[in-house]
């Protein structure tokens, strides 16, 4: 069940029946537009530090960015890894996230973040973080289902390895999602863990009509490594709102969850101005593949 709206972003109808059995736990939803590369992860950061303080509730956000944008993994070395004076000379924001993994481009994609404790999971707060990461991308693979794409875990994919070594989109680890039709990695992600919480900060492209050829050569020029078209080769888009939807559904079903939407509260966007300040709009951060002090809650 969905309750309001924010943002002005309007939900499009949920068939009841998709979320049985019966809710038992609450989860909030928010509902962001484009937002800049700095603000959206601080937002994400803010929310997981609610969630550790026990001041937020388990929180799915689904969000998208201001034009395009790359964020980076948080030990991911730029020299090795990216081409950033490309990325500079085209007035691509480049952010680094909380989370590990590798770099993603953003501007035609969906992004996802949960940020949870292992028990509103389900599960053991002492799995390995691939477990943990399997679980969450299980509920992304029954969204993936309802808006026609059919996908299997890497281990279980047929596929060359890529060699695109900045590129998320470029390498399949055993949890990832991989299009049986295509072979192509579907979402990508990674995680954050500070003790039984933790944050998942996810992307799935859109292949919207007219981004493939744009989407393509940004990603040539950003990320080192071989020059594999692993991007905009898949043409079928995606509906912002039908996966938005999807993943709604999939979650609550996943998770016995009723789903309320609301917005951040007062103290996390207050955490949220000093994290987009001190954090994500820092160039030590950005530019030092290890994390700033004390500004981690782990």
């Amino acid at each position: 069940m969905i309750a309001g709206q924010t943002n002005g972003h309007a939900d499009t109808a949920i068939d009841p029946s998709a979320l049985q059995p019966e809710p038992t736990f609450m989860w909030r939803l928010m509902k962001h537009c484009r937002g800049t590369a700095s603000w959206n992860m601080a937002v994400d950061e803010a929310m997981m530090r609610g969630v550790v303080a026990r001041e937020s509730p388990p929180t799915l956000r689904l969000y998208q960015w201001e034009g395009f944008a790359v964020s980076i993994g948080r030990f991911q070395n730029i020299e090795r890894t990216m081409y950033a004076p490309a990325i500079s000379d085209s007035g691509i924001p480049l952010v680094r996230r909380i989370t590990g993994g590798r770099g993603i481009l953003h501007g035609d994609d969906l992004t996802i973040s949960i940020a949870c404790r292992c028990a509103d999971l389900g599960i053991s707060s002492r799995l390995r973080l691939a477990d943990i990461y399997a679980v969450l991308t299980d509920i992304m693979r029954m969204a993936l289902v309802k808006v026609g794409v059919d996908s299997v875990r890497g281990q279980s994919a047929s596929r060359e390895p890529r060699s695109r070594s900045g590129d998320c989109f470029a390498i399949t680890s055993e949890a990832d999602l991989i299009e049986l039709s295509s072979g192509e990695k579907v979402v990508g992600g990674a995680i954050h863990r500070c003790d039984d919480v933790v944050l998942f900060q996810g992307s799935a492209p859109l292949h919207s009509r007219g981004c493939a050829d744009s989407v393509r050569e940004l990603a040539d020029r950003s990320f080192r490594g071989a020059a594999v078209q692993v991007h905009g080769s898949r043409q079928k888009p995606i509906s912002r709102d039908n996966l938005e939807n999807a993943i709604v559904q999939s979650l609550c079903y996943k998770l016995q969850a009723r789903v309320v939407v609301r917005d951040q509260t007062e103290h996390e966007k207050r955490i949220s101005a000093e994290l987009q300040s001190g954090r994500y709009c820092n160039p030590f951060w950005t530019k030092s593949d290890r994390s700033i002090g004390d500004l981690s809650p782990n």
